[in-house]
């Protein structure tokens, strides 16, 4: 077995890369569970830095404490120590020490940088319309274009014929040693003395990042099924994201086995490099106790088994309109019935948002559907553990957490039979057709007129939740870097 090599010689010291870490929700359920995986690395007292940037760094300060601390790095990678001067809980405000001549060499590096953007965007502006005129000025000059091409043929001849000799021939020694060997920036030089792992929970992994051990998840490859979900700049960027991890050939944890099998597929990856990892979030509900969700559930005006529970974020695949015609349908046979749909989510997408909305309108059930928008955990928590059913219908998970918390909850479960969640819901779900409303539907009912099946599913979910063990998950998960830390695979 090959020795264990820390770069303090201690202990190892994992930096994650939080770069991409959007604060509301808006990462999805990668964010809890994530959350959960730095609570407990923390407490097995490992040394962790969390690289954020000035705009996430302050939703990450309650992570702070003797072996992990927040560094911020800039637009021109630089690294900047966070601290904290006072806090107090979530109720005061805390402060950061500000350093004036440190934000005066920044805010010149920042303007030096705004004009190397304005000649790099000249620069692919006439890269991309290049094309579409090279043929007819290839054309009309055709001459000229000779005599060009003879000058980048014989460059030597046509420099002894039009100039002289340079005087100090040293400057073009210099050139090609300043163009091919960068120096290294503070990022890339912090990385290199203190960091042993590089831990990259959002797949992508920094650019000229160079022999540093590098951990990343891969949450889904939506992008490659469902490429119409997405705009061209977000397909573009995920292509370049998963570019960069095809070319740095990392260590890769994917968060189920349908992510894993569908990831080498896709990208024909070596399948020693990459596991399955399922995460784990459920645990973020246990500081709470069964008075404080009641409170948090009176607090948001609803009842006790009276509602059903849509916990999403409003992005397309997660399939809002066709639950809703479902439950109009509901609606429509039971008319009588009290029961409500309540949604939660971040608000990605105004206008999808919007859109929704007006199909609610249109339906006439805008007295029956609740939107909260962005909860708190306490209040996740209340809504999965007295809803009558969590009800799914996303047409693509990478895994489906709230899944998990709602058998953590023990919560009865009504989910999509695509993708990874049959793989998580297994025996324990009841399953339907997220792209046929009637089938929705007709789950539904079976599962209140029915349920005694739904209690009798119940007892498989103790099997089931093994596989979510956080303690498991944290001994794993450190196997895993110590493995990669040697390079043992």
């Amino acid at each position: 077995m090959a020795e264990k090599i820390y770069k303090n010689g201690q202990k190892l010291h994992i930096g994650i890369y939080m770069m991409t870490f959007i604060p509301g929700g808006f990462n999805g359920g990668v964010v809890p569970a994530l959350l959960s995986t730095i609570e407990g690395l923390k407490q097995r007292n490992l040394d962790i830095t969390l690289f954020c940037t000035i705009h996430n760094s302050d939703s990450l300060a309650f992570l702070e404490s003797e072996n992990v601390k927040r560094l911020v790095v800039t637009d021109d990678n630089e690294c900047f120590l966070v601290k904290i001067t006072s806090i107090d809980n979530e109720n005061k405000p805390y402060t950061r020490r500000f350093n004036v001549q440190s934000f005066v060499a920044l805010a010149i590096k920042r303007i030096i940088r705004l004009i190397t953007k304005g000649f790099w965007l000249l620069r692919k502006t006439v890269k991309m319309l290049l094309p579409h005129f090279m043929v007819v000025f290839v054309l009309r000059h055709w001459g000229w274009f000779q005599s060009v091409f003879q000058v980048f043929r014989h460059p030597r001849n046509y420099i002894r014929q039009h100039f002289k000799k340079p005087e100090h021939k040293q400057y073009t020694d210099v050139l090609p040693r300043i163009i091919t060997e960068p120096t290294l920036t503070g990022f890339d030089r912090y990385l290199e003395d203190y960091i042993d792992i590089l831990y990259c929970p959002f797949t992508a992994i920094p650019e000229n990042v160079v022999d540093i051990p590098c951990v990343s998840v891969v949450n889904d490859i939506q992008h490659r099924y469902m490429p119409f979900n997405f705009s061209p700049q977000e397909n573009a960027i995920r292509d370049c994201y998963y570019a960069e991890l095809i070319k740095r050939k990392p260590y890769i944890l994917a968060i189920s086995d349908y992510t894993r099998n569908t990831f080498i597929e896709s990208y024909n990856y070596p399948p020693n490099m990459i596991e399955t990892l399922y995460l784990i979030s459920q645990d973020r509900f246990n500081k709470y106790s069964d008075i404080d969700f009641m409170e948090s559930l009176n607090k948001i005006g609803l009842e006790s088994g009276k509602y059903i529970y849509y916990p999403a974020n409003n992005w397309p695949h997660k399939n809002h309109k066709t639950l809703l015609v479902a439950y109009r349908m509901y609606r429509e046979q039971y008319r009588e019935s009290d029961l409500k749909l309540v949604l939660s989510g971040a608000v990605i997408d105004v206008p999808q948002m919007d859109y929704v909305k007006s199909i609610i309108n249109e339906m006439g059930i805008e007295d029956y559907v609740v939107h909260l928008g962005y909860v708190t955990d306490k209040e996740v928590g209340a809504l999965l553990k007295y809803c009558k059913f969590l009800i799914f219908p996303s047409l693509f998970e990478g895994l489906g957490l709230p899944l998990v918390e709602a058998m953590s909850m023990n919560t009865t479960i009504l989910c999509s039979n695509l993708t990874a969640l049959p793989e998580i819901g297994g025996e324990g779900a009841f399953y339907f057709n997220p792209y046929d409303p009637e089938d929705i539907c007709r789950t539904m009912k079976y599962v209140l007129d029915h349920p005694e099946v739904a209690n009798e599913k119940k007892k498989s979910y103790e099997k089931l939740m093994k596989r979510f063990s956080e303690e498991e998950y944290i001994n794993r998960l450190i196997a895993i870097f110590e493995k990669v830390n040697v390079r043992n695979y």
